[in-house]
């Protein structure tokens, strides 16, 4: 019981350390709301953020699976974000931040959850 607790704490205090912010981009008609964590280098759908401060989709999946996979590919980093998110059902879409100038940012759309990630964080995770 002890050892549980313990864990339990150290998870605590590493999800409170976790510094995000929230980006708004836009995608034809749709408004996305996403969250940066620098630390990670990630930059994912708000909706696949829980409670707890845990990520739980299919784009965070691929996030994962691409810190294995990502230097086994022999492509240059944009090319590598496009080709993971392939390999993990993407598709690939065109964003644009809002109150940014509307810069662009490439994501990956996970249709069948519906969740987002940038192709930026899949190369780079």
């Amino acid at each position: 019981m002890k050892l549980f607790s313990l864990i339990l704490i150290i998870t605590s205090q590493f999800h409170a350390d976790v510094r995000f912010q929230y980006k708004t981009v836009q995608i034809s008609e749709i408004q996305l709301d996403l969250v940066d964590v620098p630390k990670k280098r990630l930059l994912i759908s708000k909706g696949c953020m829980q409670k707890d401060g845990m990520f739980k989709c299919l784009a965070y999946s691929a996030f994962e699976k691409s810190a294995k996979s990502a230097s086994k590919i022999d492509l240059t980093p944009p090319e590598i974000g496009a080709e993971l998110c392939k390999k993990n059902g993407g598709v690939i879409v065109i964003a644009k931040f809002k109150n940014e100038n509307e810069n662009e940012i490439s994501l990956c759309k996970f249709e069948s959850d519906l969740s987002y990630i940038d192709l930026g964080s899949l190369f780079a995770s």
